[in-house]
């Protein structure tokens, strides 16, 4: 990332509170769908190179603040420790109830300290910083926005505070199909909110994303990237590794 990049992406994120929903990397817990194909060790691995890759981006970005929102709420100690070389983050537990619940949750939380707030998974970890950059800065304009994923999800939700979270999120949400952003845009639309799509990116769930992250990963000259396709070359067998970093 050029330094002109990295002045305007930080300019964008100065007033952004940025939260990372992510559960504690635990075996069987985490990137379930990626096995059998690697292990549940492995799958956590995954999980964890993602969480902590994502943390010291946005930090080094200079997001307002970073909060990482986790589940389960009994990891609050663990999850301390696996972030203590990621910068300064503030964390979040997880309420119960669906994927709307949770968010509307730390958005109302957030929202009581900062007016601008960006949600983001882990499962993206290698989305260009211009696109996490333009939809911090379209939060300045509008009420509500959705970063697009290719599987009819979104890899991130920006929102200003003084929408209804609750309202936007805990009805008419099919979650985990690929109608969620459709349902999710159809209610902001519906409640008046201002709304704009920002730029699309994929999401590592499957064995074939992953194998096709790793792929991406290696063509890229990003200092950043490079250093993940290094610590997931380390941790995945090479018989998974091999169709993607096959000449």
């Amino acid at each position: 990332m050029s330094e002109l990049d990295r002045s305007n992406s930080s300019s964008s994120l100065a007033e952004v509170a940025v939260v990372l929903l992510s559960k504690f990397p635990a075996a069987g817990k985490v990137k379930t769908r990626l096995t059998p194909a690697i292990s549940p060790d492995q799958a956590a691995g995954v999980h964890r190179c993602f969480l902590l890759h994502m943390a010291r981006r946005i930090n080094r970005l200079g997001a307002a603040e970073l909060i990482v929102c986790f589940d389960p709420p009994d990891a609050r100690a663990a999850m301390n420790d696996l972030l203590a070389d990621c910068g300064k983050v503030s964390l979040e537990a997880q309420v119960g109830g669906d994927l709307g619940w949770r968010i509307a949750h730390v958005i109302a939380t957030v929202g009581r300290s900062h007016r601008r707030v960006l949600v983001l998974a882990v499962d993206s970890p290698d989305v260009p910083t211009a696109h996490l950059s333009n939809c911090a800065a379209a939060t300045a304009d509008t009420q509500f926005v959705l970063g697009l994923a290719d599987d009819g999800g979104y890899w991130c939700l920006g929102v200003r505070a003084e929408i209804d979270a609750a309202a936007l999120l805990h009805a008419g949400i099919e979650w985990s199909t690929d109608r969620t952003a459709e349902h999710t845009l159809a209610n902001a639309r519906h409640l008046g909110y201002s709304n704009s799509a920002g730029n699309s990116w994929d999401d590592v769930d499957q064995p074939q994303d992953l194998r096709k992250l790793v792929a991406r990963l290696e063509q890229s000259t990003d200092a950043e990237d490079r250093e993940l396709h290094g610590e997931l070359c380390r941790l995945l067998p090479v018989d998974f590794l091999r169709p993607a970093v096959a000449k």
